[in-house]
C-alpha cells in the first residue's frame, strides 16, 4: 500500500567530504524535510485509508574523512534525539568513515558498509595558539570532547575502554575493515 505515496525525494542523505558546520545544517535540515514530507504523505493515507503506518526510515550514506568534531557531534545528537529506540535512519558506510564522521553513522540503529569501507579512529587532534590561559582553556575543553567522543564509541559499539585507550596512547590512526567492523560492533553486517 505504501508504495502508491508518491514521495518527492527518494529519502536519502548524503555526507561526503568533509563534517563542517554546513554539513550539520544540511544534514538536519535534510532530516526535517524529509519527516515532514513522509508524516504530510502518510498523514493523508492514513486519514483516507484509516490505518496506522509508521514512516519509511531514511538511508544516510556516508563517505567523509571526517572534520569538525563538534559539527559532527551535533549530527550524532540530533538523529539520536530522534531515532531513540526506533530505526528511523539506516547508516550506510560507503568508501570511508574516518575520524568525526564515525559519530553521525554510529547514531543510527541500523548501521551497513560495503565490503572495501574502511573506518577510522585516532586519538583526538587539534592546535591551539595565545594567551597561557586561553590554551589551558583548550586542553580542558579536549579533555571534555575526548570524554563525549569515548562514551559514544563505547556505548554504541563493542570497543572495549582497554582497546580505545591502546588507540590514544599510541597515537597512531587505526583503520579497520569492514569484516573487523563488523566485529567490532561499528556495523551490523556487509552489504554484497
Amino acid at each position: 500500500m505504501l508504495d502508491t505515496l508518491k514521495f518527492k525525494k527518494e529519502r536519502s542523505i548524503y555526507i561526503d567530504g568533509t563534517i563542517d558546520q554546513t554539513t550539520a545544517t544540511t544534514v538536519i535540515k535534510t532530516i526535517n524535510e524529509q519527516r515532514a514530507e513522509a508524516e504530510e504523505a502518510l498523514g493523508s493515507y492514513e486519514y483516507q485509508f484509516h490505518k496506522k503506518v509508521d514512516l519509511p526510515p531514511m538511508k544516510l550514506y556516508m563517505n567523509s574523512y571526517g572534520g569538525e568534531v563538534l559539527s559532527a557531534l551535533g549530527i550524532y545528537d540530533y538523529i539520536r534525539a530522534w531515532e531513540g529506540d526506533k530505526s528511523m535512519i539506516t547508516s550506510v558506510g560507503i568508501g570511508m568513515v574516518a575520524s568525526a564522521a564515525l559519530f553521525p553513522f554510529l547514531a543510527s540503529n541500523e548501521r551497513y558498509c560495503y565490503p572495501h569501507t574502511r573506518f577510522l579512529i585516532h586519538s583526538v587532534s587539534g592546535g591551539v595558539w595565545g594567551a597561557a590561559k586561553d590554551i589551558d582553556d583548550y586542553s580542558r575543553e579536549t579533555k571534555v570532547l575526548i570524554g563525549y567522543i569515548n562514551e559514544i564509541i563505547l556505548s554504541r559499539t563493542n570497543i572495549t575502554k582497554e582497546y580505545l585507550d591502546e588507540i590514544s596512547n599510541s597515537k597512531i590512526d587505526k583503520w579497520i575493515g569492514a569484516k573487523d567492523a563488523v566485529e567490532l560492533g561499528i556495523c551490523h553486517d556487509i552489504i554484497r
